[in-house]
């Protein structure tokens, strides 16, 4: 089970997962806008609900862009020029 929590103008999602060495684990993703934290809500307790819900777990910085360009989308840098979502 999921929950939220605000923490200063932000909404985090906070679960618990078992990590592949068999501990738990509880990882916090942040979200600037509380619509987007209750659908990752919604997406991390349905996904463990149907047995489907795998955390993500980051190797390598690469991993770490791959993952968060997947939760916070494509985002305006301070140009206004989309950011490349694709990573080489």
């Amino acid at each position: 089970m999921a929950s939220i929590v605000k923490r200063n103008n932000r909404y985090c999602v906070v679960y618990t997962y078992k990590h592949t060495n068999g501990t738990l684990k509880q990882k916090w993703e942040t979200f600037s806008d509380l619509a987007d934290a209750k659908n990752r809500k919604k997406e991390v307790e349905y996904k463990e609900s149907v047995g489907t819900f795998v955390a993500p777990q980051c190797r390598t910085l690469k991993d770490l862009l791959t993952e968060y360009v997947a939760l916070y989308g494509k985002k305006l840098n301070g140009h206004s020029q989309p950011i490349n979502q694709t990573l080489h």
